[in-house]
Order: structure tokens, then C-alpha cells, then sequence
């Protein structure tokens, strides 16, 4: 079946009937060879032979530095970590400008560039071909990552002096399969000094309640089986988003189409991201829409607002208790001693351990007095500011040292 409609039910109703494989449009020639092969029984080799290819780019590109160009919070996040779980070093530039500042200032620093396209102050295409103009990164290689996936958005891509295009949501071994393609660390030790995270099992899935619009299967893939990782996009989603077709509104009470358009294609790619795909195809033809001139945006609201509903009324049950008794003499003083200095070594290295290591500390000191500064921490590391999370840390060890009393 090819369909322009992705919801649920109607991949369910196709099951049903006996259909064997299931298309989305618009169709790409990787989905469509996709699809053809699993229906003739054949995609569990193909799907062998890609991680297998994946697995082996990865290790060329370990070590590696980029610069990741990317203004969503929620992209950023994914992005980040699973490169930092690959071994590659991310420095992060929120548009395009910045971009071209930081290479401005290092440009021998990098051994490649991811870059979003729909970004304010400066859009990805432009940022390239200003990169382009620059004799020293003339062959820096430069990744587009776009929700646009379409052929004329890889020519476009192209043309702006771009390498390649990945499609978001981001496929992990895709990404490494492409990084792989244009990417060379200068040596492989460069890699072994830098952490890893320890991946968890897709399969941990069935630890998250049941999340109405979203299907974690298809969530947790996209962040390589982090659980943690995806709770914190999951609670990062709930707190952030809920009101972009509010601002899509302003902005066009404004008369700012573009803000408004940009608003719609950022829900359209966290919600890919975290696996909402009613939400993201919504979001896609409130964007479609925003794109023409002549376009109507009005009645494709609802259908945004009612899949978003769903979603946010579902992410509550994560914050809910989980009634887990915490670890036994969590709270212990050489515990807590032994996690602070995990944690300011973590902060040190800008390792995303950083990130599981302040929840344990939450855990083990709450209702203390450093609970506030783990909760700023905590802040700090979502924005990825390493070096402002050390300061807080100072404190943390400066309150421990004193004794504070902990409840």
C-alpha cells in the first residue's frame, strides 16, 4: 500500500487485510527498495549488511571533530549524543552565523560540518556557500540535515557546496554510513581518549508506559537504544512544545510567514524525532501550507493541536511516580563522594555521562541543600554548557566538603 496518510490505524486496517508492506509518501528510492525487499522476505539481510557497513564507517570517524549547526533543542540533544556515543568530539553552533564564526576562529579545528538548513539569522545554505568562499575550508566537508527529504532539496543542498544530505529524523546508521563516506579522524588513538556511553537495549521500551501518538519502538531507535536519553527528549518535548501553533499564530498576526513556517518544520522534526508521527505529519502540512504565499494555514491547525493533545496528555504519565524504592544507602557520604567526582570528571571531558551522573546525585541528595544545584546543573547540561555546569559542581563540592546535612 502507498499512502500519503501514516497514522496508526490505517497501517493497523493494512495488517489486517493481509498487505505486506506499508509506503508513506512522498516515497524515496531507499524506502521504496526497503519495502520491495522485505515483502519478498529479503530485508533482514539488507538490514545486516547496513549496520554491518554502519559499524565500520563508525570506527573510521571516531575521533573525528565536528561542528554540529543546529538551532532545536530537542535535534540538538539527539544529535549530540549519539555522535559523543560514536567517539566524535561536538563543538555546537546554534545557526549559521555562529557557524562561520567558530571556523572563522579555528578553521583547522574540524573535520566536518553537520548543518541544518531551516535555521534563523543565517540558513544553512548560506552558511555554506560562505564556507565555500573561504580558501582554507573550501574541502571541509559540510552534511545537510534536513526534514526536507525530497530530490530537489539533496540538489539544492548540493549546489550551496554541500557533501551529502541526511534526512531527519536522524537514522543512526545512516548517519554514520554518510559521516563514514566524507569523514577520516586524523588517528585512530584520538578516539580512545574520549568516553563512551554504554547503550541500552531497544528493547527497554516496555519500561516506558504506554505513550499515546508515540511509538517508542521507533523513538528509542532513533537515539541508538538510550533510554535515558529518550526520557530526557520525552520530558524536554512535554515542557517546550506545547505552545508552537500559538507562536505560529503570533507570528502571522505579525506578518513574520517565515518565523511561522520555521516554527511548524521544527514540531514537524522533534516530533520525528521522539516517534509522534501523527504529530509530524501534521506539522508537515501545516508547514507545506506555510510555504505557499497563497497557502491556507487555518485548517490544518487542528489536526496539529488535537495530535499534539494526545501527546502531551500522554507524556504526564512519565512524570508521575514510578513508585521505584530508590538504591539502598544511595545517600551514603562515600557514594556521594565517589559520584561527585565521576560527575567532575564527566564535566571536565564533556562527556554526556555528565547527564546520568547528575540524576544519580538528584536522587541520592534530595531534599538536601545541594538539591537546587544539582537542579541547575541539571539545566546546564541540557543547553550543553559544560563549562558552566564545572562552576555550579565547585559548589556542589565546596557545600559537601562543609558537611551539609542531607535529609
Amino acid at each position: 500500500m502507498v499512502t500519503a496518510y501514516g497514522r496508526d490505524e490505517v497501517r493497523q486496517e493494512a495488517e489486517r487485510v493481509g498487505l505486506d508492506a506499508f509506503l508513506i509518501k512522498p516515497v524515496s528510492a531507499s524506502s521504496l527498495c526497503d519495502a520491495v525487499m522485505g515483502a519478498m522476505g529479503i530485508g533482514a539481510v539488507k538490514r545486516g549488511r547496513r549496520e554491518r557497513a554502519a559499524t565500520l564507517a563508525a570506527r573510521h570517524v571516531r575521533g573525528a571533530h565536528l561542528l554540529l549547526v543546529e538551532d532545536n533543542d530537542i535535534n540538538q540533544q539527539v544529535a549530540f549524543e549519539i555522535l559523543q556515543q560514536a567517539g566524535i568530539r561536538v563543538t555546537l553552533a546554534e545557526n549559521g552565523q555562529l557557524a562561520l564564526d567558530t571556523l572563522n576562529r579555528s578553521p583547522g579545528s574540524f573535520d566536518g560540518v553537520l548543518m541544518d538548513i531551516q535555521m534563523p539569522v543565517m540558513d544553512g545554505y548560506q552558511a555554506s556557500r560562505e564556507i565555500r568562499r573561504d580558501a582554507r575550508l573550501r574541502h571541509l566537508p559540510i552534511i545537510a540535515m534536513t526534514a526536507n527529504a525530497m530530490e530537489s532539496d539533496r540538489d539544492e543542498a548540493l549546489a550551496a557546496g554541500m557533501n551529502d544530505h541526511l534526512p531527519k529524523p536522524i537514522d543512526v546508521d545512516q548517519l554514520m554510513t554518510v559521516l563514514g563516506r566524507w569523514i577520516r579522524a586524523e588517528s585512530p588513538e584520538r578516539g580512545e581518549r574520549l568516553p563512551e556511553v554504554p547503550r541500552v537495549d531497544p528493547g527497554d521500551a516496555a519500561q516506558l508506559p504506554e505513550l499515546p501518538g508515540i511509538d517508542t519502538v521507533d523513538g528509542l531507535n532513533r537515539v541508538g537504544g538510550n533510554l535515558a536519553l529518550y526520557r530526557r527528549l520525552l520530558n524536554t518535548f512535554s515542557a517546550s512544545k506545547g505552545d508552537i501553533p500559538q507562536r505560529v499564530r503570533e507570528a502571522l498576526a505579525r506578518g513574520d510567514r517565515e518565523s511561522a513556517r520555521r516554527e511548524a518544520h521544527s514540531l514537524r522534526g522533534v516530533a520525528g524525532n521522539i516517534g509522534a508521527k501523527r504529530l509530524a505529519e501534521a506539522a508537515a502540512s501545516l508547514e507545506d501550507a506555510l510555504k505557499r504565499e497563497d497557502g491556507d494555514p487555518q485548517p490544518h491547525y487542528a489536526p496539529v493541536e488535537a495530535a499534539l493533545s494526545e501527546v502531551l496528555d500522554g507524556l504526564q504519565a512519565l512524570s508521575e511516580p514510578t513508585g521505584r524504592p530508590a538504591p539502598e544507602s544511595v545517600g551514603d557520604g562515600r557514594q556521594v563522594a565517589t559520584l561527585l567526582q565521576q560527575l567532575q570528571e564527566a564535566l571536565e571531558e564533556d562527556s554526556p555521562r555528565a547527564v546520568e551522573i547528575t540524576e544519580a546525585l538528584q536522587q541520592a541528595l534530595a531534599g538536601s541543600d545541594l538539591a537546587s544545584t544539582l537542579d541547575e546543573i541539571a539545566r546546564c547540561l541540557t543547553e550543553y554548557d559544560f563549562d558552566a555546569a564545572l562552576l555550579l559542581h565547585r559548589k556542589l563540592l565546596a557545600a559537601d566538603a562543609r558537611g551539609v546535612e542531607r535529609e
